[in-house]
């Protein structure tokens, strides 16, 4: 069987084959903690890599102050309006702390890895300030979902490969044709998707009906949003070419992804599979945390011994 891992947005400080390793390096950390007795090189692994397609689809009219500071190693910067500093704020620390960066080359152990020891003071009150942060952003989160104007222009404003991906018919066939790619007319398929990359896999298995996949293992999806449903195929339901599983991990951390997808349009029949785990508290929408969980990595092996 082959792993085709689909990373989310915002991965243009990487080339196709350091993001690869940078996920496998993850993938393998998990396998140790989980105590299996395995490496990455027992796995047939592919990256659906298109980070690099993002300035080759921009159009000037996309261009604003805002969109800017994203390709510009995300500066900060005010937006021109100050009434929707209150908005921006939380957008601002998406772009900045969310994202893996090739300089942060230590990849960090989740909690429930460590050895616990009572923490000082400081540690307590960095930790708690964390966790207010992700309820808050939680909080605004739900909040602009009932807002989907809003919300619609936020994705256009700050998170520039989700808008071109939902609204570019073009820029879309390109990232699926970097899937397409993955694909081996001679093995089984099992597709790993983070974030974007979920909403990506999601349309990718509804347009390919062609492309079977024994399963779908999506990782901090934000597609429980209605501002991404009204985007992506219709009607929303179990691609028919998806023979396995459909897994989804959330974790209650992550404000952009804290939601199981149970509620309607996602009540469908075979039921996705939702688990809630707990990623970091300072990071908690990054890679890291949910490629190395031991639930996940237990459900990846389980799959692959499966097929």
């Amino acid at each position: 069987m082959k792993i085709i891992f689909i990373h989310g947005m915002n991965q243009q400080n990487y080339n196709a084959a350091a993001l690869k390793q940078h996920w496998i390096d993850i993938f393998n950390q998990g396998l140790h903690y989980a105590q299996i007795p395995m490496s990455a090189t027992d796995f047939d692994i592919e990256m659906a890599y298109y980070a690099d397609l993002l300035l080759s689809y921009q159009s000037p009219k996309l261009v604003s102050p805002a969109r800017s500071a994203i390709l510009s190693a995300h500066a900060p910067q005010v937006p021109p309006d100050p009434a929707e500093l209150y908005l921006y704020a939380p957008m601002q620390w998406l772009l900045n702390d969310q994202t893996d960066s090739k300089a942060q080359t230590a990849i960090p152990l989740l909690p429930q890895f460590l050895k616990q020891a009572h923490p000082d003071f400081p540690t307590r009150l960095s930790a708690y300030a964390a966790l207010l942060k992700d309820h808050l952003f939680k909080d605004l989160a739900s909040l602009l979902d009932h807002f989907p104007n809003i919300h619609a222009h936020l994705i256009h404003e700050f998170l520039l490969e989700t808008y071109l991906y939902l609204s570019d018919n073009e820029f879309m066939q390109a990232v699926h044709q970097r899937i397409q790619a993955c694909f081996d007319p001679n093995q089984t398929h099992l597709i790993v998707a983070h974030s974007l990359g979920s909403v990506i896999a999601y349309n990718f298995l509804h347009q390919y009906p062609q492309y079977h996949v024994d399963g779908f293992i999506s990782l901090g999806s934000p597609l429980a949003f209605r501002v991404i449903q009204e985007k992506i195929y219709q009607p929303i339901s179990a691609p028919n070419n998806l023979k396995g599983d459909w897994i989804n991990f959330f974790s209650t951390e992550d404000f952009l992804t804290a939601f199981p997808l149970t509620n309607p349009p996602f009540d469908f029949s075979p039921p996705i599979l939702n688990q809630a785990i707990q990623t970091f508290s300072h990071q908690p929408h990054q890679i890291t945390g949910y490629l190395q969980h031991p639930n996940v990595i237990k459900n990846i092996v389980k799959i692959v011994k499966k097929a």
